[in-house]
Parts: structure tokens; sequence; C-alpha cells
């Protein structure tokens, strides 16, 4: 989820920019505070901010910066107060701050008031063809805060989630897990070192690559890196399968008979092995990024994700 909502955030920062207003402060506090919030450095534009809002609680520049170095800094219960604050000073300071606050109301569970957020910022941006994604995002964030409020609510009847220890998870980026239809292997992609590109001696992760592991009873065997061709020394991820689990479909990067920056490949299930696998050709890769598919159980339809002309905005 969090990969997600993050993703919102940082493709609609053009937009948040655009809608800011432009105000003339000589608080130097104020100023060096904004300075290190747009470096990144927000732990320390923080108490700076800080000592802005508690000497002038009006001041909605200050307000809305600490509330979003307090939503990077992963400080949630703060930034929601800071805000609700910046809604009650100014509701019409941008509109963009109503998604912000919304990102950070799922975080905390709060459905009821992220909703509200959500409806608030449709009702200002509605038919400014300049927040058209902006409003599809809108749209789905509703759809997942209601769903979500609902299900909240409903006795749990799942048992907590538990973690696979090393060496199945490393200290490096594990993610997009997918079961084949048996389910007793899992797919998944790494950046853990000691895949197929050399390591750089600074590096803090390795590129991505397929791994997968298998169910023995209630337990994973080791994680095993997928042979050549599947893997490369580029970028290889994100694999999806047919209901019958003899076709496998990932995305790959910077491969030689590659259409766009990355494309969508399939292989099929040959006895125990994967056969060689074969891009899926310009009428469904573009120029561009395109990765993350998911295949319908009846094999007809692929979903997946491209960063190519005409969509909303980035993967």
């Amino acid at each position: 989820m969090r990969f997600l909502l993050t993703i919102i955030l940082i493709t609609s920062i053009g937009a948040m920019a655009q809608s800011r207003r432009s105000v003339v402060i000589e608080d130097p506090n104020l100023n060096n505070g904004k300075t290190l919030y747009d470096e990144d450095k927000y732990k320390e534009a923080i108490p700076l901010l800080e000592q802005v809002v508690s000497a002038s609680p009006e001041n909605q520049e200050a307000t809305y910066y600490l509330a979003s170095s307090y939503y990077n800094d992963e400080q949630f219960e703060k930034a929601w107060g800071k805000y609700l604050a910046l809604e009650k000073l100014n509701p019409d300071y941008n509109s963009f701050f109503y998604i912000e606050a919304a990102i950070v109301g799922v975080y905390l569970r709060k459905w009821s008031e992220t909703e509200k957020l959500l409806k608030e910022y449709k009702n200002r941006t509605e038919g400014n063809s300049l927040s058209t994604k902006l409003q599809h995002r809108a749209d789905y964030m509703l759809n997942y805060v209601k769903v979500s409020g609902k299900l909240s609510s409903m006795p749990i009847t799942m048992k907590e989630p538990v973690v696979l220890l090393p060496p199945v998870n490393s200290p490096q980026s594990d993610y997009l897990p997918m079961l084949d239809p048996t389910g007793n292997k899992l797919y998944f992609t790494s950046r853990r070192f000691g895949g197929f590109h050399p390591d750089a001696a600074n590096a803090k992760e390795g590129d991505e690559d397929l791994y997968f592991i298998i169910r023995n009873g209630n337990t994973w065997s080791n994680p095993e890196l997928l042979p050549s061709p599947l893997n490369t020394d580029g970028n290889d991820g994100a694999a999806s399968f047919s209901a019958d689990g003899q076709t496998m479909i990932f995305g790959a990067c910077g491969r030689e008979d590659g259409v766009g920056s990355c494309d969508l490949y399939y292989s099929i299930l040959e006895g125990a092995q994967w056969a060689i696998p074969k891009n899926m050709g310009n009428v469904v890769n573009s120029k561009e990024w395109d990765a993350h598919s998911t295949l319908s159980a009846d094999g007809t339809k692929i979903i997946f994700s491209s960063n190519r002309p005409g969509s909303y905005g980035a993967q």
C-alpha cells in the first residue's frame, strides 16, 4: 500500500507546485526550513518550521511545510494534525494538500475523515483539465477508503501475517511476490546482492532479478535465482502466470531485442524448465517503460503498467 501511495504523491508533485501560493516571507527560519525541505532534509527542517508555527500559528505556508515535513519523516500523527490545522486556517491554500492529508489519513486508518478530504479535493478541482489524472487518482483512493472502512469494521477472520525470515527475505529490497497456480512455488523480485549483475563496491542494492522459493509443508526453501536467459545482468522481475501455470510473463529491461527501455516477455514451461523467453513485440510493448503485468485467469487479457504517451502519468 505504501508503495502505491508514495507513487501517487511523487507523480503529482508537479501539480502541487503549480497550485502552491507564492508568499514572500522574511522569517529566516521559514526560508531555511523550506530550503532544507527542498533538499529532502526533513529532520533538519522540522525544528525550524516548528519555531515558526509556534510563534505564528496562523502562518499558512509554515504550517503546510511542517505538515509535509512530518509526513516525509513518517511522523504521521503530527502531519495529520497540521494538515487539519491548515484546512482551518485556509481551506483554499491549495487543492493538493487535501490529497497529501488523505494519504496520511490512510496510513492512520482514519477512514471517514479521509473520505471527507478526498471529496473536498474533488469538489475543488472538478472541471479543471490540468487535474484530470489527479481526479482519477482521487477516485481510486476514495473507493479504496470506502472499502477499507467497511472491511475494518468487520470481524477479523484471517491470521496475523508472518514475516518470512532470512534467507527468504534479505537486507535489500524483496517485493512483487507471485504464487504459481499450484500454490507451492512463490516467485519474487529481489535486489539482493549476488544476482547476475556484478555488485558495485559501494552499492546499497543490486539490480532486480527473479527468484523463487518452494513450499515444504509449513516452511519454504532457500531462494533460488532463476537461470539465464530468464535473468540477465539487467533488471528482470514482476512475474505473473496463466491459470494452468504453463506461461509466465515478466518484465525485463535493456535487452538487445527490447522495444523500449523495459518490455514484457513470456516464457513457456517445458517439463520442469522455462523456455527461452520471447519479447511480446511492439503491439504490446512500446518505446517507453512497460512492466508489472497480470494475466487474467482465462488467459485472454494482460493488465500491465506503462508510461507510454497518452497515459495519466508515470508508472
